[in-house]
This record gives structure tokens, C-alpha cells and sequence, in this order.
């Protein structure tokens, strides 16, 4: 008997992904498989270089790099409450009391920044400023001697990081864009330039400086592993600004063209008129022209050309209608980019409800709190770590050096926010208080207050008050509670 087998049918591929096809449409969309630092290397200066243009001349992005010091940083930084504890694991108020204070008398102007100018609150301004437009900065740490300290810090911009310099080590490191790294892309050097190469007035040969990674902090936001240099935060959008720029600028002049201009003059004559003499405001006679020809335009006044010659109106139309719309359209998907609301980053509030701007903010916020997170991180828990080596080793800090780990507990409070209806918070945290759903501390700290200092700054007020023979029913529960309300003289 014989057998035969069944002819198979083939089966047709079907393409999963519709992003992934090819043909006409999207014969323009072919993008080559690079890892994040060949991707980087091609671009990072222009990128940079363009997005620091772009905040010199453009009102958008400099009012993104200002949301972000005024949500991010703040007006007040990062504040540092210690807490640690004593043996029998109360908190130790005199020691947290002391680097407190110690640590607010480094970051004054002066003190904490090499240059002898900047605060620390200063500094962290420049680190938000510079991430978001260079997208990195670098932090040295500088062994100060005329710092009573002895611990300063130092910012250098990314320009002195050369992202040309790429080699292979013969100790088996590998230098990619100024970052020597191991095989796992650790960090262990930095390569700076000696001078920075926009620098005009630099002069002698082109050499670079060593600086190993512990000295310094290398601060940028990372995408992807083994991602080793930064890339601004305007990349994205950078493009449409710029073109947005452009045609508002053409538009503007339009205007103003339109506004100052009434039209030509046109035909032929034997009887050549030359029009109205211009007039030298300077000295009041009248001066050559070109021979064009023209006429002031005066209200009230009207004037009869010459046989031959015609008036053509000229009245270009824009702004059109479409404007507004139109740059709205494109701001708003800037503004994605950019990972702000459109309503703060156009500083429009025209047409917005309580509900729609409350949940703007609450979008915004949630990136703010992300980012305060990151500087916590990889700033100022490192700084914190190192200068309190130095203030413990030079004895500013009058503790002992053997407990070091035991006061390397920071806990940092950055700026809050309150809400546009604060009658309505207020009652909505008083409700979940009592529900239990939040804390009186969880209250304080989303409003960049803290409910240990409050306790403590009440029972101050609640003494002098009482000396000035004053009550208020918030530090006197008792009288209030038995009708006793407003300021009262006590008995």
C-alpha cells in the first residue's frame, strides 16, 4: 500500500505590528539599530547647543526651566532634618539640632560653593537649569582649606567632558564620550577637557585632567541601561519651538508690514511723477531718494496721481482667524513633550474650570514630586553624606567621628504645594485625618511643612501669648472648647 502525504499549505505571514511596515508610506521612517551612546555621541552637541539657544531666545522654554526651580527646588531647597537616635532609640534633638544648624551655615553664600558666591540653594538652581537644558552637569567635590569646613563644591558644565574622546584602555576600561567605565559600564573616572573648548580666550594645547568618579557627581537623567552621558529635556519638542518661533516671527512682521504699508503705485507716463520728498527728521530739509516712488500717508487727505498711474492696495491678512487655534495646537503637544500642562507652560488660564486646572496641577505636581525624588537621591543624600564626613573630622560639628553612620540619616523636606480652594483641603484633611486615611505628618510634609517644627513653634507662641496676656483657641483647646473664642485677656 502506498502512502502519500498531504500537501501542506503555506501559510500567509501576517504582520503584527502596522508600526513595522514598509512600502511608500513609510519609506521615509528607517531607523538604524544603534545603542543609546552611539545614538548620543552623533548628537549631543548640537542638541545641547541648540537647547541652550533656544532658552537664550525662546519665552516657552525659559518658562519651563523657571517652573521647574519655582516646583522643583522651590524658594527654601531641599530642608534637612536629622534624625537619628539615641540608644535607647528616642530621637537625639541635641545632636540632629546641631549638624542641622551646621549644615544651614555651610550652604550660605560664600561657604559651600568653591567659587565663593553661590549658596546651596543657588547651586541646586543651576543643577535643575542645567540638566533640563544641557541635559547633564558635573559636581565636583573640593577639599577646600579656606572653607572652615574644608568642603566646597564646584560646578562644571558637561562642555569639558569631551564626548569625542572614545577608547579602549589597555587595563581593559573603556573611555566613551570623556567616561571611562568597566564592562558593566560602572563609572570609575571622568576625562575633562583643561579648558573649555567654546572658550575664545583659552589658549595653549589641548589636554585633559583625570578626575576619579568618587570626586565627583555625574548628574543627568538616565533612558536607557548603560546610558553614559545626558541629553537636554527639550530634544523632543525642540524642532516644532523652533519652527513655532519662525512663523510667529513671520507673522508679527506681517502685521506690522500691513499696519505701516497702504499699497503701490503702478503704470506708465510720460509725465513722470516722483512722489513726496522725504524729510530728515534730524535737520528738517529734505534729502535724496532712490527714486521710488511713495507718498505720506496722512488722515483727512486725499491725493490724485498722475494720467497713467493706478493704486494697488497691499494688505497682507495675517493674523488670520486660525491663529490662535493654530498655536495653541502646537504648544500643546510642546507641553506633552515637555511633560507639563499646557495651561502653565502657555500661561494661559483662559477657558479653564476648577476641575480641568486642578487636574492640570495634580499632573504637574506628580512630575515635580518625581523629580524632587531624583535630586534627594543622587544629590543631595550624597553631598549630605560627604560633607558630614568633613564637618565630623574637622570637629565643626562637635560629635564624635565613630558615630558617623549613626547621624548619616537624613531626611530632606522639599517645597510643597497648596491647593487653589485651601478652605476645601483644609476640610478634606481634616476628614481623612479622623478617618485615619493620612497622618497630621503626611498633611504637613505635602505642604513643604513639617508637624515636629509646628508643635514646637506653637508651644513657643503659646508662652509669649500668655505673657501678653493673649489666648487663641487653637493653642488653649480647653477655653475654646467651653466658648471661649478670639483673642481674650486671661485671667
Amino acid at each position: 500500500m502506498i502512502f502519500f502525504k498531504k500537501k501542506e499549505k503555506k501559510q500567509k505571514v501576517v504582520r503584527v505590528y502596522n508600526s513595522a511596515a514598509g512600502g511608500r508610506l513609510y519609506s521615509d521612517w528607517s531607523i538604524p539599530q544603534r545603542s543609546e551612546n552611539a545614538e548620543i555621541e552623533v548628537s549631543l552637541r548640537i542638541l545641547r547647543n541648540r537647547a541652550r539657544d533656544l532658552h537664550h531666545n525662546n519665552d516657552y522654554v525659559r518658562r519651563f526651566v523657571n517652573l521647574l526651580k519655582t516646583n522643583v527646588v522651590g524658594h527654601t531647597g531641599f530642608t534637612l532634618k536629622v534624625k537619628s537616635r539615641d540608644d535607647q532609640r528616642n530621637l537625639d534633638v541635641v545632636a540632629n539640632s546641631k549638624i542641622a544648624g551646621a549644615w544651614r551655615q555651610w550652604g550660605k553664600p560664600g561657604t559651600c560653593a568653591r567659587n565663593g558666591t553661590d549658596s546651596w540653594l543657588d547651586t541646586l538652581k543651576q543643577i535643575i537649569h542645567s540638566v533640563a537644558i544641557d541635559g547633564e552637569i558635573l559636581l565636583r567635590f573640593v577639599d577646600d582649606k579656606k572653607n572652615p569646613f574644608r568642603f566646597a563644591v564646584h560646578l562644571v558644565e558637561s562642555d569639558y567632558l569631551d564626548e569625542t574622546l572614545n577608547r579602549r584602555l589597555k587595563n581593559g576600561n573603556e573611555i566613551k564620550m570623556g567616561v571611562e567605565v568597566d564592562a558593566y559600564n560602572k563609572p570609575l573616572a571622568y576625562w575633562l577637557l583643561n579648558f573649555h573648548p567654546g572658550d575664545l580666550r583659552s589658549a595653549g594645547s589641548r589636554g585633559y585632567i583625570r578626575v576619579p568618579a568618587d570626586q565627583l557627581l555625574h548628574i543627568f537623567l538616565k533612558e536607557r541601561p548603560g546610558q553614559v552621558r545626558g541629553v537636554t529635556w527639550v530634544a523632543s519638542p525642540a524642532a516644532r519651538l523652533k519652527m513655532l518661533s519662525g512663523f510667529e516671527e513671520a507673522t508679527l512682521v506681517s502685521s506690522r508690514v500691513g499696519a505701516a504699508s497702504m499699497g503701490w503705485i503702478t503704470g506708465k507716463g510720460a509725465d513722470e511723477w516722483t512722489g513726496d520728498d522725504p524729510i530728515d527728521e534730524d535737520d528738517d530739509e529734505t534729502v535724496e531718494h532712490d527714486e521710488q516712488l511713495y507718498f505720506e500717508a496722512e488722515p483727512g487727505v486725499i491725493r490724485q496721481l498722475p494720467d497713467g498711474k493706478d493704486f494697488k492696495e497691499w494688505n497682507p491678512t495675517q493674523p488670520n482667524a486660525n491663529f490662535s487655534e493654530f498655536v495653541k495646537g502646537i504648544l500643546r503637544g510642546v507641553a506633552s513633550g515637555l511633560n507639563v500642562s499646557y495651561v502653565n507652560l502657555a500661561n494661559d488660564l483662559e477657558g479653564v474650570s476648577y476641575s480641568s486646572i486642578r487636574q492640570g496641577e495634580m499632573a504637574d505636581r506628580d512630575h515635580y514630586k518625581i523629580l524632587q525624588v531624583w535630586m534627594i537621591e543622587h544629590i543631595c543624600d550624597i553631598v549630605y553624606s560627604k560633607w558630614l564626613h568633613m564637618a565630623l573630622l574637622t570637629q565643626n560639628v562637635a560629635l564624635p567621628m565613630s558615630k558617623f553612620d549613626k547621624f548619616n540619616v537624613a531626611t530632606w523636606r522639599p517645597r510643597g504645594w497648596t491647593w487653589v480652594d485651601p478652605d476645601k483641603e483644609s476640610k478634606a484633611a481634616e476628614r481623612d485625618i479622623s478617618n485615619g486615611v493620612e497622618s497630621i505628618e503626611d498633611v504637613a510634609a505635602r505642604r513643604g511643612g513639617d508637624v515636629y517644627e509646628n508643635i514646637s513653634e506653637n508651644a513657643a507662641v503659646k508662652v509669649a501669648s500668655e505673657s501678653a496676656g493673649l489666648q487663641f483657641p487653637a493653642l488653649n483647646p480647653k477655653e475654646a472648647s467651653n466658648g471661649n473664642q478670639g483673642n481674650t485677656p486671661a485671667n
